[in-house]
């Protein structure tokens, strides 16, 4: 799901979103768990992308084990018997794993299927915007979502998802254009609507937040910039922009 199609389309379309309707600009947070929760963004998993593959095998030949002993398997294609596959209990980058099979230890339809769970992920992380993008032509909230979502993800997820710089940049110049329209946004709100779609069980992560409910953060290093395009150790902005095994 590249973002940028998919607001493009959205503009041509024509009541405003409750959910955004008191996202407008309060003035910037400032908290106390700012220094805390950027040592936390700057924190990088130890686990190779290897090793995380080689788990997403072994998770996926359980499930193909557990369908066998039920006397069934997993099917792909929707005209054949079987249990039609689920990924949704994999982590985003197990699913990369999956989708960008580096290692050659996935089949076609097993990476296909990684990635239709990334666009339904996408999906429904971003859902809470779809309503202001439709009908009001607005798409900061969903930029912003974007970003948040894109500068908390590893390098992998991006990859999979295809979300790239040229789509960010892309973004950040829709985010100025209707910042124009509409005047700013809160950030920190956007961040939450992000984060109320995890009671779902089916949207993107926000892996160094997942542990708890605290809303109360320093947003600006999960906002893109041209200045801090980069992962988790990015510096805060001083602005806000405007075939494997077969079976």
């Amino acid at each position: 799901m590249q973002i940028s199609a998919t607001l493009s389309s959205a503009a041509n379309a024509t009541p405003s979103s409750p959910a955004l309707g008191s996202v407008r600009q309060a003035g910037e947070t400032k908290t106390r768990d700012a220094s805390a929760t950027q040592a936390s963004v700057s924190s990088v998993d130890k686990e190779s992308f290897a090793d995380t593959g080689n788990r997403a095998r072994q998770l996926l030949d359980a499930k193909y084990a557990e369908a066998r002993k039920a006397g069934t398997r997993i099917k792909y294609d929707m005209s054949e018997q079987g249990v039609r596959a689920d990924f949704s209990s994999f982590s985003d980058q197990e699913l990369a794993s999956i989708a960008l099979n580096r290692n050659h230890q996935f089949t076609d339809d097993e990476s296909g299927w990684a990635r239709g769970e990334f666009t339904e992920r996408a999906r429904v992380a971003l859902a809470p915007f779809d309503n202001d993008v439709m009908h009001r032509f607005d798409r900061r909230g969903m930029v912003l979502a974007v970003n948040v979502l894109y500068n908390s993800a590893t390098p992998e997820v991006r990859e999979a998802l295809r979300w790239d710089e040229a789509m960010m940049a892309s973004g950040a110049e829709m985010l100025a254009r209707d910042t124009k329209d509409f005047g700013p946004i809160d950030r920190q709100s956007v961040a939450q609507l992000v984060l109320g779609t995890r009671s779902t069980g089916r949207p993107l992560g926000i892996d160094f937040l997942n542990k708890g409910e605290n809303f109360n953060f320093d947003w600006s290093p999960l906002f893109y910039t041209p200045a801090t395009f980069a992962r988790k150790d990015a510096a805060p902005a001083e602005e806000p922009s405007s075939a494997g095994s077969k079976h």
